[in-house]
C-alpha cells in the first residue's frame, strides 16, 4: 500500500482540524497516511522528531500543507527533498508560496485549492499528483 506523510503545522486549530479531514480523505482512497499529530510518539520532543523522521523515511511521498506553515514543515520538506522523496505542496490560491519551496520547484508538484476546506473539489487531482 502507498504511504503519504502529511506535513503541516499544528499551531492553529484550523490546521489541526484540516489535517485530520485531509488524512481521512486520502485514506478513503486506500492510501495509508502518517499524520504526525496522530501517529508521532508525544513522550518527548526527541521522540516526536524520531517518529516523524521515521514516518518520512517509510513514506513514498511527503504532502506539505503550506497554509499557515511553520519552520517544522520546512524541515520536513527539506529532509524529504534531501532523501529524494517526492514532495507535493498543497496551498490555497490566496497564499504566497514560501521562498524555500520555490527553490525546490524541480522535484515538487503543487496543488492550489481555491477553497482548501472543500477537499472533495480537489482530492482527485491531489491523489494523481501524489502517485
Amino acid at each position: 500500500m502507498k504511504k503519504v506523510f502529511i506535513s503541516s503545522t499544528l499551531r492553529t486549530e484550523w490546521n489541526r482540524s484540516f489535517n485530520e479531514k485531509l488524512c481521512e480523505s486520502i485514506e478513503s482512497n486506500e492510501i495509508d497516511c502518517f499524520l504526525p499529530q496522530r501517529d508521532a510518539d508525544p513522550s518527548s520532543v526527541e521522540q516526536i522528531y524520531l517518529t516523524n523522521k521515521k514516518g518520512i523515511d517509510e513514506s513514498d511521498v511527503v504532502l506539505s500543507v503550506v497554509i499557515n506553515e511553520s519552520p517544522n514543515v520546512g524541515w520536513e520538506a527539506g529532509y524529504a527533498f534531501g532523501t529524494e522523496k517526492k514532495i507535493v505542496l498543497l496551498s490555497s490560491s490566496n497564499h504566497t508560496m514560501p521562498d524555500m519551496f520555490v527553490g525546490m520547484d524541480i522535484n515538487v508538484k503543487k496543488v492550489i485549492a481555491e477553497n482548501p476546506d472543500d477537499i472533495d473539489s480537489y482530492i482527485d487531482e491531489l491523489i494523481k499528483k501524489l502517485f
